[in-house]
């Protein structure tokens, strides 16, 4: 999260009820429960007092029991009828004891606000859900945070709140709970297969499957010769959008010194750019490690990434232009080449019929691509424009993108034709596809290729597939 938030351990308010055996008392209290609090708060304390200097000694948690009968969610708490309340000092040790009495059979809220003496605004606060007071144990799930304290209470972080991104183990898939309840509770889901690949986590991929297509141009420049045949055989899903700034912060940064700005496009929606091929393969393993997936990519006889050194900002034939794909791992990677322009085809199989992703007029091209004439110099959000016959967006336009193969500068057809080619293995510069908000439409073709140094960060970007194993 971007803001500083300090989120700490559930505080559990343990009820126990007290025997009572004095009549006066049993009259007085028959229909009432008593809560002991009972509270350790020292790591919250530890926390306040690297940013204070004040003593341990000189806190108060101040609890308060609201009428929650009528309350309604967009309710403001401190307007409901204040049933009780009690105020406490927090001992050396950072734990504080306290006692309400509270009437049995009630819908109640309670609030907690942990302040420095003599000051009147709280440290930390938070609330509990409406609870229903019962005679036998209660537990109140409280979390205190230190942002919002100056507002209602209502609007402070307690609601369970999921995070938009997967994560996972080896039997699920889930959603985690980022208002402090991540060991209590969770979105989880068992593993869901499609084709033999786990699909929980790809929400936002598209199936490709197999077929054939005839790969390049006779009207397009020599890289893009000869015309050759291509079959893919081995369906593969491939990422709706091109990997977004959200996504790729997530696992990276960027290395080449300069990173997305307002000027040329910047928002969690918007690609990432800026991005070296080095930082692309660092990503896909990253995330396939985060998912409980198999890493595809591997250096050095490593697939983890923080054992392959820090990512090259100039070429590095020794290490890092020597790594390997397991092709068969069912992890994140880069599309070949023939992948994609298989995908921004999208079944097309004659020469030079498609000329861009999703249309061969030059008219209509800014209903499916961002490029020179429409983008106002600038990347714009995924996904914004029309997508293809595989509903896949972006492919010629905002971002140009990294593919997987080495350049060759015209087709290599024992290597780049047949069965699922993979390119050639020796050279260093890698082949970059798809248009861009600063090309003109030439630049937008599906047979248009070009190529870059891996180590070069300008406004690339990339988008993952992954091999559809059985």
């Amino acid at each position: 999260m971007k803001s500083k938030i300090f989120i700490f351990t559930t505080l559990i308010l343990v009820v126990f009820l007290f025997v009572i055996t004095s009549c006066d008392n049993f009259l007085n209290a028959k229909n009432k429960t008593t809560i002991n609090i009972n509270l350790d708060l020292s790591k919250i304390l530890k926390t306040s007092r690297n940013e204070t200097t004040t003593s341990i000694t000189e806190y108060i948690l101040k609890v308060f029991v609201y009428n929650a009968a009528t309350y309604k969610p967009k309710d403001e708490i401190q307007n409901l009828p204040l049933l009780t309340q009690t105020e406490n000092k927090v001992d050396i040790n950072g734990n504080v004891k306290a006692s309400l009495d509270v009437e049995i059979g009630l819908n109640v809220i309670f609030v907690a606000k942990l302040y420095q003496e003599k000051s009147e605004k709280p440290l930390y606060a938070g609330k509990s859900e409406v609870i229903k007071i019962k005679a036998t144990d209660n537990k109140v799930h409280l979390v205190l945070t230190s942002e919002n304290t100056d507002l209602d209470i209502d609007l402070l972080i307690h609601d369970h709140t999921f995070a938009t991104d997967w994560t996972s183990d080896a039997t699920h898939h889930w959603h985690a709970a980022t208002c402090g309840h991540t060991t209590e509770v969770s979105e989880k889901s068992v593993h869901s297969y499609t084709d033999g690949i786990c699909i929980c986590g790809m929400r936002e991929m598209v199936l490709i499957t197999d077929g054939n297509f005839q790969m390049g141009s006779t009207a397009g420049n020599d890289s893009e010769k000869p015309v050759h045949q291509v079959s893919i055989m081995k369906p593969f899903y491939m990422g709706k959008y091109e990997v977004t700034q959200a996504e790729y912060e997530k696992y990276c940064s960027y290395t080449g010194g300069i990173s997305p700005s307002s000027r040329y496009g910047d928002g969690d929606n918007y690609p990432a750019y800026f991005v070296s091929w080095y930082d692309a393969i660092v990503y896909c393993n990253k995330r396939s490690m985060a998912e409980g997936l198999n890493p595809c990519y591997s250096i050095s006889d490593d697939t983890d990434p923080s054992k392959w050194g820090t990512v090259p900002t100039s070429d590095d034939d020794d290490i890092w232009n020597a790594v390997v794909c397991d092709w068969n791992a069912n992890g994140y990677r880069l599309p070949t080449e023939a992948e994609w322009e298989y995908a921004a085809r999208a079944g097309d199989d004659t020469v030079d019929a498609l000329t861009y992703s999703g249309t061969s007029d030059v008219n209509k091209l800014g209903e499916y691509a961002w490029y020179y004439s429409n983008s106002d110099n600038a990347t714009h959000a995924v996904g914004t424009k029309a997508a293809n016959a595989f509903g896949l967006y972006d492919m010629s336009g905002n971002v140009l993108e990294w593919c997987w193969n080495i350049y060759t500068d015209s087709y290599n057809t024992t290597t780049e034709g047949g069965n699922d080619p993979t390119g050639v293995s020796v050279g260093s510069n890698r082949v970059i596809r798809g248009g861009s908000w600063d090309l003109t439409s030439d630049f937008c073709a599906v047979s248009f290729r070009n190529y870059f140094s891996p180590c070069i960060c300008y406004f690339l970007g990339f988008r993952v597939v992954r091999t559809a194993t059985e």
